[in-house]
């Protein structure tokens, strides 16, 4: 019954296609987990219909973290670099899988940070 903030849903920047991507087999074991998964990413206007039950696509990164208990940021999108610890108060933890953020939320207080092979 989580709530997670999948932010950047294509396999890389710069393209709008989902087809190999990593958050979209991420968005499914966290849905067959039991967590209700929001996602988003800015080139993505629609979700094919077989991802309909796995994951909720919102209009705007704000609208992703909107009571999540936990958010994932997946895709380095050069949007996703304006974030800030504001955009993060209310969401206790961030895993940033590619360590993308580090350098401005990696020490936020309130907020527990995570990168992937990071300790």
């Amino acid at each position: 019954g989580k709530r997670i903030a999948l932010l950047g849903l294509t396999y890389k920047p710069g393209t709008d296609t989902l087809r190999r991507s990593l958050a979209i087999e991420l968005a499914q074991g966290l849905h067959a987990a039991g967590c209700v998964v929001v996602g988003h990413d800015p080139a993505v206007k629609a979700l094919p219909p077989e991802l309909g039950d796995t994951l909720t696509l919102a209009d705007t990164f704000s609208d992703a973290l909107r009571g999540a208990d936990a958010a994932i940021l997946s895709t380095q999108w050069e949007a996703y670099k304006e974030l800030t610890a504001q955009d993060f108060a209310a969401v206790p933890i961030l895993l940033d899988a590619n360590g993308y953020l580090r350098a401005t939320l990696g020490n936020v207080a309130g907020l527990q940070y995570l990168a992937v092979g990071q300790g």
